[in-house]
């Protein structure tokens, strides 16, 4: 990407007469953080972070006389973390920053709390990190009437966070990995969106490929139901995340690359280019169980 330029930020919700303390100041650091000029460690804003949640700030912090509960803030933190990864170019260098910032939080100490009544490791866990993205999957298609340039731009960078987080031991969201492969490869292209279907996918095989692989299930293996149903133009249409419907993948990226230009042909050159040298380097589930 070259010299790596300055960003800005916007948080509609801080856009009021009386913005929450907190949040402000989580954003505020945050917004110096993911400067490429940025000084300030991961572990050092990890654990600003963690000094603003309810177990350990100083002060009450909300407009009604009580500090908010620990799972209302894990809400609020990841949405957050998911508002400032949009905004984020998806081959910017504090995409990077912003994942080793989760990282971190998961390497501080523990606090343990109570969370849908269960106990619950603070940062250990990335407590509601799963729940917060999975609600925050909303695809441009659903604004359709009001599409933009910058809301597609916004899904990929999107998809490129959660592709590099998947790679975490306490994150197992793959079928969000199969839902935007899906998009992209198995069903016929979305004239409008097919640019940004494509740049979607094609980060969650730069970024997890890796990991995708070597999950990879034999062909005959019992369909997963639901998680990862097929689309149309995968003929063999089994709901599994296996050694053929990775094949079909990287035949489609192909496909695509020698048919489109611009970004769209360069994305899944990438992919595809990614997806030979796993393949070479590689060892597959059902190899390695052997």
């Amino acid at each position: 990407m070259g010299i790596a330029t300055n960003l800005s930020f916007r948080l509609e919700s801080l856009e009021v007469d009386e913005p929450w303390i907190v949040e402000k100041m989580n954003f505020e650091m945050l917004v110096e953080y993911l400067q490429p000029s940025s000084r300030t460690s991961p572990i050092a804003a990890a654990q600003s972070i963690d000094s603003l949640t309810p177990m350990k700030r100083d002060f009450i912090g909300t407009s009604f006389g009580k500090k908010e509960g620990a799972e209302s803030h894990m809400w609020e933190i990841w949405g957050l973390f998911i508002a400032m990864a949009k905004q984020v170019p998806h081959d910017h260098p504090s995409m990077d920053r912003l994942v080793a910032l989760v990282y971190a939080l998961s390497e501080l100490p523990p606090t343990t709390v109570k969370i849908w009544t269960q106990d619950t490791d603070v940062w250990t866990d990335l407590p509601m990190l799963g729940p917060s993205v999975a609600e925050a999957w909303i695809g441009p298609e659903c604004y359709w009437d009001n599409l933009t340039a910058e809301m597609k731009a916004e899904w990929v960078n999107f998809n490129s966070f959660a592709a590099r987080l998947l790679n975490h031991d306490m994150v197992s969201w793959y079928r969000l990995t199969v839902w935007s492969l899906r998009n992209a490869l198995e069903k016929p292209p979305r004239e409008d969106l097919f640019d940004c279907d494509v740049a979607a996918a094609a980060q969650w095989i730069i970024h997890s490929g890796v990991l995708l692989f070597s999950e990879l299930e034999a062909d005959d293996a019992e369909p997963v139901t639901g998680r990862f149903w097929p689309g149309p133009l995968w003929e063999e249409g089994r709901s599994v995340l296996s050694v053929g419907r990775w094949k079909f993948w990287k035949q489609r990226f192909e496909e695509i690359s020698e048919k489109e230009t611009g970004p769209t042909k360069s994305a899944a050159e990438m992919a595809k280019l990614k997806m030979d040298e796993i393949e070479r380097k590689g060892v597959q589930k059902q190899k390695s169980d052997n």
